[in-house]
């Protein structure tokens, strides 16, 4: 029984600091979550870019 509470709890753990790593991957795709993110919106191809 303590094993699987030890495996839960480490897989728990290894989720949870490896959730923001992976979001913080995703671009924006709307105009205003760019400029929410500090980079730069092209109008032309409606996409966002780092500066």
């Amino acid at each position: 029984m303590r094993k699987l509470i030890a495996v839960a709890v480490a897989a728990g753990l290894s989720l949870a600091f490896a959730a923001p790593g992976i979001a913080a991957d995703k671009t924006p795709t709307t105009k205003a979550a760019c400029e929410k993110a500090h980079m730069k919106w092209d109008a032309s191809s409606k996409t966002c870019s780092k500066m």
